[in-house]
């Protein structure tokens, strides 16, 4: 049988007010619960907000640390290259630190093409802090060209220089010459289709054969782009530079008769040459001549009559010599106008002048770009 408990309580007093107290009690302690909880995650989040700072303060320490150290590391293989020290390696440095004020880039990058110019260049530049500070700006300038690559820049620079053999020994002068060839590379590489890296290699391959040619820097960049536009690109145009530049100073195009005749025409020239020499030896020698000697009215006669022979004499063979030299150029006047009626010559192939006109009109065109970034650069901006 199961046990059965009543249990009777009996409650007196404000019960509701009391428990209307304990809820409102109940309420402040779970505000003041959810305060501390926020504040705690306010820290917390600080404390993160805080470590991230710190990495990055950390990682730029790193940063700063790696770039002293690789600049320090460059600035002494400049020194070996160059053979600098003391001031002259200190001013280099501050040149390197402005010049990356100046272009956004870093030290590193700047003493790097300083590197680049002493190495592919001449060491001696080293000895011109100036002029290399000249030098490095072109290089900075021309990598805004290539995606900011200093090294390729400085290749395509120091590339021009060599191939067209710029003398070094004034090196103020030769960093001019860099400024200009970099104008004309950048003015020729907007107007064209070839682009800097292009022309470089191109350059490899004629550079030196333009140069012994007497072709201007500005007349081989403007066959480049012609080529390039054509299909001959890079060192493939620059071989076919320079084959073409070889075979014209070869004189492989003349007509073998056409050479022999100007073979002719100069070793005439060269004998009529000898002669006039001759002559007018003989007339100095005679002006030269002084003579001493006690005459009397009939010597002096004498002496008039002879020398009025011998200028008539003088002017007989200067008169036949002038007609024998204007027979040889009506000679040599009637063999060209056979030569050229013929057709022969390279003045009469169609083909050379479809080829030459078009690099001549481009050559202008980007002489005209040239003068118009020259003037932007050094009076408008």
């Amino acid at each position: 049988m199961a046990n059965t408990f009543d249990y009777k309580f009996n409650l007196t007093g404000n019960f509701s007010g009391q428990i209307q107290q304990m809820t409102q009690a109940t309420d402040t302690f779970g505000v003041a619960v959810r305060k501390t909880t926020s504040d705690i995650s306010g820290m917390t989040k600080s404390a993160g907000d805080i470590a991230n700072f710190a990495s990055r303060i950390s990682a730029n320490l790193q940063q700063l640390s790696s770039s002293y150290v690789d600049l320090n590391a460059n600035m002494k293989d400049l020194s070996a290259i160059g053979g600098v020290v003391g001031d002259d390696l200190k001013q280099i440095e501050q040149y390197a630190r402005e010049s990356a004020k100046t272009f956004g880039s870093s030290a590193t990058d700047a003493v790097t093409g300083y590197k680049l110019l002493l190495s592919q260049l001449s060491p001696e530049l080293a000895k011109a802090p100036e002029a290399l500070k000249a030098m490095g700006e072109s290089i900075q300038i021309t990598s805004k060209l290539m995606g900011g690559d200093g090294v390729a820049a400085a290749e395509v620079l120091t590339t021009a220089m060599n191939q067209y053999g710029v003398i070094l020994d004034d090196p103020i002068a030769a960093s001019a010459e860099m400024a200009r060839m970099m104008n004309v590379m950048a003015a020729a590489g907007q107007a064209g289709s070839a682009e800097l890296p292009a022309i470089k290699v191109a350059l490899e391959q004629c550079g030196m054969a333009a140069k012994a040619a007497g072709v201007s820097f500005e007349e081989t960049n403007a066959a480049i782009q012609v080529l390039d536009k054509a299909g001959k690109k890079g060192s493939e145009g620059g071989v076919a530079l320079r084959n073409v530049m070889d075979t014209l100073a070869k004189g492989r195009f003349l007509p073998k008769v056409t050479q022999a005749e100007l073979k002719a025409f100069y070793a005439a020239k060269d004998s009529a040459d000898n002669i006039v020499t001759g002559i007018v030896a003989q007339i100095v020698r005679v002006e030269n001549m002084h003579l001493t000697a006690h005459l009397d009215e009939g010597s002096v006669a004498q002496v008039q009559e002879t020398n009025r022979k011998a200028i008539e004499q003088e002017s007989d063979v200067l008169a036949q010599h002038m007609k024998k030299l204007k027979a040889m150029f009506n000679d040599q006047s009637e063999d060209l106008a056979d030569i050229v009626r013929r057709g022969e010559g390279v003045w009469m192939s169609l083909r050379v002048f479809y080829i030459i006109a078009p690099i001549a009109l481009f050559a202008i065109f980007a002489w005209v770009i040239y003068i118009s970034f020259w003037v932007y650069f050094h009076w408008i901006a």
